[in-house]
């Protein structure tokens, strides 16, 4: 096992810095960029966009009017080309994805917090290429709804997944939520809803080759009622109907938190693990896992144990290698990036971390162009707010 540590020191020399950290464009294209533009801004999601540079979205707060969208648009040096963005209508708004489309504008799935029932909607915002908004679409219900995450289909159509809540026995729950709509707002299907009478919640999902939706997410439903939390994959048809549910039983308290498709039927889950509920300690679990409608299975499994407490948030694959990302913490309320390299089973695992010794924590990322990779997530700083953090790497993820 190999452990990196970087940018101890320079998130020190930084953490005043925030959004004045200007880049010139003769240095290097990796970098360490703070965007604090309310006392609270956290980085969600990040992609990299065709003008030779990357959209990260967040939600920002302040202490007293409540919380918003943001879009922040920069260079591939990490310099805003624009001014950010803001989107809400409760200034009760919470970003949880982005997606590129293919005319250059992006699509954010957000929440918020209707003005008048005051339930939590799923709400999806459609810009031009700008960050101009072009439409926005609300989806509620009898109690609050969310989605997580969400995908587009070769045809530009809008996949999610979340939750819904329901009340069951007089007892309020979660139960899956799967939804599609057009690049026009039109539904393609009724919000589908799977679940049983304890909480079940899809976090990410994945569009498959055939025109199927994997999903993976907590469940304490499936297989068997449980008093903890078990990851799952559910492998649902087009218009959303669920036809093949595996649930991965286990002692731990457990959830998945990204799924990746290698195949139809074969699957990378990146999940978390608890010895129980309320448990302080935490790790990360890498598993393949195969799904059928002639049985499933687990192929492998990988723990990685960085910290005391360890989440894991994204996974990509390239080549022979799977790059993980989570947040590490421990008892002293410090914590940092962690970036994870494996082999193709997940193992030797090489580990690199940004920000020991702060309060640094990891949201999303991806593989970028020239094989690097760009982070995103959030620091909160010595005077208690938070700015939005953005890392360019090389290709061996270090700046």
């Amino acid at each position: 096992m190999k452990r990196i540590d970087l940018i101890s020191m320079l998130l020190v020399f930084f953490a005043g810095s925030c959004d004045k950290m200007d880049i010139s464009d003769s240095q290097s294209d990796t970098f360490l960029k703070f965007y604090n533009t309310f006392p609270v801004c956290s980085g969600v999601d990040v992609k990299e966009i065709s003008s030779n540079g990357f959209a990260v979205i967040g939600t920002v707060e302040s202490f007293t009017s409540g919380s918003q969208v943001f879009l922040a648009r920069t260079n591939k040096y990490g310099n805003l080309v624009d001014s950010i963005r803001h989107y809400g209508r409760s200034l009760d708004d919470r970003a949880y994805c982005l997606q590129v489309l293919s005319d250059g504008g992006f699509g954010i799935l957000a929440s918020s917090q209707n003005p008048v029932t005051e339930r939590k909607e799923v709400y999806f915002i459609r810009t031009n290429s700008l960050g101009d908004t072009l439409w926005t679409k609300t989806i509620g219900g009898e109690n609050n709804i969310e989605a997580r995450h969400f995908e587009v289909t070769s045809n530009g159509s809008f996949i999610m997944t979340g939750y819904a809540e329901k009340i069951t026995s007089g007892i309020l729950n979660k139960d899956i939520w799967i939804y599609g709509m057009d690049e026009e707002r039109n539904s393609l299907f009724s919000p589908r809803i799977t679940g049983g009478i304890k909480d079940d919640e899809g976090i990410h999902l994945q569009i498959l080759e055939n025109g199927d939706y994997a999903i993976t997410g907590r469940t304490m439903s499936y297989p068997t009622l449980s008093t903890s939390n078990h990851a799952f994959i559910f492998i649902t048809r087009p218009n959303g109907i669920t036809y093949i549910p595996y649930a991965m039983p286990s002692v731990a308290d457990e959830a998945g938190a990204c799924i990746r498709s290698l195949d139809n039927e074969t699957f990378l889950i990146l999940g978390n693990s608890k010895s129980a509920a309320t448990s302080a300690n935490a790790d990360i679990f890498l598993r393949k896992v195969k799904v059928s409608l002639s049985g499933s299975e687990v192929m492998w499994e990988q723990i990685y144990d960085f910290s005391s407490h360890d989440t894991g948030e994204n996974i990509h694959f390239q080549g022979n290698s799977i790059y993980i990302l989570g947040t590490s913490s421990n008892v002293a309320n410090f914590s940092s990036i962690a970036f994870i390299t494996t082999g193709a089973s997940g193992e030797n695992p090489v580990y690199t971390s940004f920000g020991q010794g702060s309060q640094m924590s990891a949201s999303s990322f991806e593989i970028t162009t020239d094989n690097g990779f760009i982070f995103t997530g959030a620091n909160k700083n010595s005077d208690n707010s938070v700015s939005a953090a953005l890392i360019k790497t090389g290709a061996n993820g270090s700046l």
